[in-house]
């Protein structure tokens, strides 16, 4: 047989926060929910997690000013301690850079590009 698939959103739950829901039709320990909160000018953030486990969730923000875009994911384990992932980008015209900071800001990532014209 074949499978299904169920997705659901609804804008403006409150200003700004859009809720998303999605399953297989076939585990309720599998039920996604999303959050995405836009009500704050320049700024996004999305907490995702299991319906059935809500300690199971990634969360991210991220912030825009000018050409950098900062932000920063993650998951239960900052709630022990943990670190999150880190990242910043700057684009202006031909030039783009980003950085990112992961693995508890023990390991990083640097991509840089000039579009010749």
């Amino acid at each position: 047989g074949g499978k299904f698939k169920l997705e659901a959103s609804k804008d403006a739950v409150i200003p700004g926060l859009k809720v998303e829901c999605k399953t297989d039709l076939a585990d309720i320990n599998k039920v996604v929910i999303v959050d995405t909160y836009t009500g704050i000018k320049d700024a996004q953030c999305i907490f995702e997690f299991k319906a059935t486990k809500p300690m199971d969730f990634v969360a991210e923000a991220t912030y825009t000013k000018g050409i950098a875009t900062c932000g920063l994911k993650f998951d239960a384990a900052v709630l022990k301690g943990g670190l999150p992932d880190v990242g910043a980008r700057f684009a202006s015209g031909p030039c783009f850079c980003a950085l990112m900071a992961t693995k508890g800001l023990s390991t990083f990532d640097l991509a840089a590009s000039y579009k010749a014209t």
